[in-house]
């Protein structure tokens, strides 16, 4: 049987990509460290970000195992010929076996991270409703403060002046 390169590129091109993703996600994870060393990223934000980079390793470890197996089964069922045709289920269910797993690593890994997204945008919500309020608030001192104050006659809370005291010849 010739020699296929298109098994073989493929296969090169995942080990590429697989190894490409490896060292980005270890220089990402390294930002992540040292942001937290500066404390600018709390504890639960930085275990997320750690799962995610051991997630994201664990797919790149899998597309350079996908990528070796591919051209190294499709050389040795083609060196074996006819003699190789009981061992193709095999070597089939362990290519479907690992394209599963990429999948499911994949979709892991895009749900946690929609539901991590989520809860930061939940977060910014509530701090931006915190200092509207606290600027309404602010707002409402700073006008009050501006107005003279005239004080009503018996408001509620406020005691009545003694008028017999204030003219008092007591000095």
């Amino acid at each position: 049987m010739p020699f296929d390169p298109l098994p073989t590129a493929f296969g090169l091109w995942l080990v590429a990509v697989g190894v490409v993703a490896v060292f980005l996600h270890r220089r990402g994870r390294e930002r992540a460290e040292e942001k937290a060393a500066r404390g600018e990223l709390e504890d639960w934000e930085l275990d997320f970000h750690r799962a995610r980079y051991r997630r994201r390793a664990k797919v790149a470890g899998l597309l350079v195992f996908l990528g070796v197996a591919i051209p190294a089964g499709d050389a040795a069922l083609a060196a074996a010929g006819p003699a190789a045709q009981p061992w193709m289920p095999a070597y089939l269910a362990v290519l479907m076996t690992g394209v599963c797993g990429l999948l499911f690593l994949a979709g892991l890994d895009w749900f946690a991270t929609t539901v991590h997204t989520r809860d930061r945008l939940a977060d910014v919500r509530a701090k931006r409703v915190a200092l509207e309020h606290a600027l309404r608030a602010y707002k409402a001192e700073v006008q009050s403060a501006a107005e003279p104050r005239r004080p009503e006659p018996d408001a509620p809370g406020v005691v009545p002046r003694n008028r017999l005291r204030d003219y008092s010849f007591d000095d």
